[in-house]
């Protein structure tokens, strides 16, 4: 699959989740039609830019066709709902159709997990061991999720399955699966109470990381922009010598230390 047919795919999924998040709200301000956001997705891409609504919706027919050829509602197959949040009937490509001339302010899709997964590649933790080949979309989860409580101010962080998903390159189900592993291998800890109305909704839930300290190895403290960081011997809780709840107090793990010469 092309990444702009994955992008229509995850575009899709993330506009039918804010349909489904504010879907029988009485405040105006909560209306969401089935292809607002995707319509702001797709606005930031390059091959939309310029297009009007006529020419975007035949560059996205082109696409759909090829996609599910001989289907009857292509648009619904690839993820949008044909209702809005008031829970009326609403063709998606009708919909888009009227909204995206409208649209003047572009979304990009889990932008700061990007950001994080960049750093990730870049600086990955070293686990000294502790896993095996086979657990390496783990790891790299880890280092995504070590990267996000880094770049919060706080050091909690929104993670959502569909977004860990994409950069994972794996399906939302097995990101949620290697989510609730990391939870129990206490290297991620959930922030408040996740309410069966939020995964109704299908919200991001919200998480601290929690996997150990940096050991110091005679080195200093940096910001997160300088050295690796690695974790202790197993792999989860601090260093000799640290205090793992004075560290969650602190907002998250301390900056990596660079590892002396």
């Amino acid at each position: 699959m092309s990444d702009l047919r994955r992008f229509f795919k995850r575009a899709a999924e993330r506009s039918a989740d804010e349909v489904i998040q504010h879907r029988g709200s009485p405040d105006p301000r909560d209306f969401r039609s089935p292809a607002l956001l995707f319509a702001r997705c797709l606005k930031g891409r390059p091959e939309f830019s310029g297009l009007d609504a006529e020419s975007a919706t035949s560059l996205i027919d082109d696409e759909l066709d090829a996609m599910f050829p001989g289907h009857p509602a292509p648009w619904v197959a690839l993820g949008l709902p044909d209702y809005d949040s008031r829970e009326e009937p609403c063709d998606p490509r009708t919909d888009f159709l009227t909204v995206w001339d409208e649209i003047s302010t572009p979304f990009k899709p889990g932008s700061f997990v990007h950001e994080a997964a960049k750093l990730a590649d870049e600086k990955p933790l070293d686990f000294n061991g502790r896993f095996k080949a086979a657990d390496a979309t783990l790891e790299r989860l880890l280092s995504v999720c070590y990267w996000l409580g880094q770049l919060a101010k706080d050091g909690e962080f929104f993670l959502s399955c569909r977004d860990a998903g994409d950069v994972l390159v794996v399906s939302a189900t097995t990101a949620s699966q290697l989510l609730r592993r990391a939870e129990k291998l206490e290297f991620l800890a959930p922030v408040g109470e996740y309410s069966p109305k939020d995964r109704v909704r299908r919200q991001a839930k919200a998480w601290r990381f929690i996997g150990g300290e940096v050991p110091s190895a005679g080195a200093t403290t940096t910001g997160p922009a300088d050295g690796v960081p690695a974790l202790d011997g197993n792999g989860s809780g601090p260093a000799a010598g640290g205090d793992a709840e004075g560290t969650r107090r602190e907002g998250g793990m301390r900056g990596p230390r660079r590892t002396a010469p």
